[in-house]
């Protein structure tokens, strides 16, 4: 998409509010960022402006704004969870309450 983006649209700064728009993270930092970038973007004659060539676009595929929710797979390893469980890795044989005192 950003590929597509940057041939239509030269503008450096658009480029830039473009990133604003997609990495908000919540539905008014994205109406704020998409204003800032109707603002440095007036339409000329008939020529498609950037924020209508991104409204076409399916919101939830490119807004972090517009991501769902909900968990995509049932499985959850970060680093978080490998640094409990190297912690705990040594309590892990003991009775329960040697564990938790652990």
């Amino acid at each position: 998409m950003f590929k597509n983006f940057k041939l239509r649209f030269k503008d450096n700064d658009l480029k830039e509010l473009l990133w604003n728009i997609a990495l908000a993270t919540n539905i008014d930092d994205f109406k704020r960022a998409m204003a800032d970038l109707e603002r440095a973007d007036p339409q000329h004659r008939d020529n498609l402006i950037a924020t209508s060539w991104l409204k076409r676009l399916p919101l939830h595929f490119w807004s972090r704004a517009h991501y769902g929710t909900s968990a995509k797979i049932d499985i959850l390893v970060n680093n978080l969870n490998e640094s409990f469980n190297n912690h705990v890795f040594k309590a892990r044989s003991e009775p329960i309450v040697t564990l938790l005192e652990f």
